[in-house]
């Protein structure tokens, strides 16, 4: 006998016979997320579930929603066989498939415990193991109290006694459908054109037989080259924009591919190359909700991304305006002690990063400029009061022939305050390793340009700089 909280709105209270073997109880009740929330002893059987929901609809035969959803939460716990055999004969013909563990899974003495949220996942251990590993998830309370009952408990597969074990949720790693890049999802990402699969140059897919070079026809060759037929897959080798090599972004041969599911390796990966990044125009939008004392459904937490391999430093947003200039500093570095100085400089569009060792500081600078020049209105007003810059580099939305060779209409005043800040703190315009437009605009009337430029100390070339 199962017995409803007392008031459930201006509904009476009521019992839930279901029978004697059963011991779930109705706890409590509150108003929460736009609907009611029950507290239950333990997380209902099916059985049970159904019996709470015609409970339910009886209660509310006479309300505008008759049938009101009743189900679950979303409360989830993550558990895991391991050395389980792949195959279900000694022939080694016959795969386990979920089903098949499912069913086993619920003939345990244990199975009241079990409510599966989905399939099981079945792995392999290696191409020629005979052992897997079974991943599965099942409903359970905030507290864990169905899987800390399962764990340590043993099922049988023949002759092969395999315990239960926890593990964690490992969602992978996202794969970005824009830039194809590992380590952020496509709402994130911040390249500034879209990437093409194959080739990774600028342009979609599906118009890669327009725009890639590979595919052109090259008539002036000593040897004349046809155009790729449309209905012919591309013959050339692709390129991966993660690793560089000969494949797909999602090749089984591709690394980073082959490391999705594992965010340590492909943070460390990403740590070995870069020590501190600068972002422009950063994704401003909402977390997560967090546990609050006063709102049941939690209080939104806006923001940047953050990552507990790297420092985020970013500006106090104003109200109704968002920072548009953010900073990831490797952890490794916190011996140097990384500041944003904002006694420098306090602005939305300009972020000054200061590194300290051995009695020397090392400035950098994170520049956003849009097209009212703003950033470099700014700098310019400021120039004679700023010390000396390691760096200086970002989004400036400046044309300049100094650096645009694509005829544009150039801002002269803009481009000419630019030059004379860079020359005030030490610094000078630095030719890249890899040259090339930096926005490709949407509109495809309108042609690539360089907007993003990158500053560094006078005679000191970019492959030189030292390595901090």
């Amino acid at each position: 006998m199962h017995q409803l909280p007392k008031p459930l709105g201006n509904y009476p209270c009521g019992y839930i016979n279901i029978n004697s073997c059963s011991s779930l109880v109705i706890d409590s009740a509150r108003v929460a997320f736009v609907g009611w929330v029950l507290a239950a002893s333990n997380v209902p059987t099916e059985a049970e579930l159904n019996t709470v929901r015609l409970v339910i609809y009886s209660v509310c035969a006479n309300h505008s929603d008759p049938k009101p959803w009743v189900g679950l939460p979303a409360s989830t716990s993550y558990l895991r066989i391991m050395g389980a055999p792949y195959f279900n004969n000694g022939t080694g013909t016959v795969c386990m498939q979920p089903s098949d563990f499912e069913t086993k899974l619920l003939a345990a003495p244990f199975c009241e415990l079990v409510q599966l949220s989905g399939v099981p996942h079945i792995i392999r251990n290696s191409r020629t193991a005979w052992t897997c590993t079974v991943y599965f998830n099942i409903h359970d309370s905030q507290t864990g109290a169905c899987a800390s009952q399962l764990i340590k408990r043993e099922l049988m597969f023949g002759n092969v006694v395999c315990p239960i074990q926890g593990t964690r949720a490992n969602s992978g790693t996202p794969h970005c459908m824009r830039c194809h890049c590992w380590g952020h999802p496509t709402t994130a990402c911040m390249a500034r054109a879209t990437v093409c699969m194959h080739c990774a140059g600028p342009h979609n897919k599906d118009n890669h037989r327009k725009a890639a070079a590979c595919c052109q026809a090259k008539p002036k060759a000593n040897l004349p080259v046809l155009a790729t037929a449309a209905s012919v897959p591309c013959p050339h080798s692709p390129h991966c924009v993660n690793c560089s090599g000969d494949h797909l972004a999602t090749a089984c041969k591709c690394m980073f591919f082959r490391n999705h599911f594992n965010r340590e390796w492909i943070t460390a990966c990403y740590a070995q190359v870069y020590d501190v990044l600068f972002v422009q125009e950063p994704a401003w939008r909402l977390i997560r909700s967090a546990p609050s004392a006063g709102n049941v459904e939690g209080e939104e937490v806006v923001g940047a991304p953050n990552h507990s391999s790297w420092i985020a430093m970013v500006r106090p947003p104003d109200p109704d305006t968002h920072p548009r200039v953010m900073a990831y500093v490797l952890m490794r570095l916190s011996a140097w002690r990384p500041s944003m100085r904002r006694d420098i400089i306090d602005h939305r569009d300009v972020l000054v990063l200061s590194l300290f060792a051995e009695g020397h500081t090392f400035n950098f600078r994170n520049v956003y400029s849009d097209n009212k020049f703003t950033a470099i209105r700014l700098l310019a007003a400021r120039a004679d009061t700023l010390p000396q810059f390691h760096y200086m580099g970002g989004n400036f939305n400046c044309h300049s022939s100094a650096w645009d060779p694509v005829p544009c209409p150039a801002n002269m005043a803009a481009s000419h305050w630019l030059l004379e800040v860079a020359a005030t703190i030490g610094l000078e315009l630095e030719t890249v390793s890899n040259p090339g437009p930096t926005h490709i605009p949407r509109d495809a009337s309108k042609g690539p340009l360089v907007i993003d430029l990158v500053f560094l100390p006078v005679a000191c070339p970019l492959w030189s700089l030292p390595s901090v």
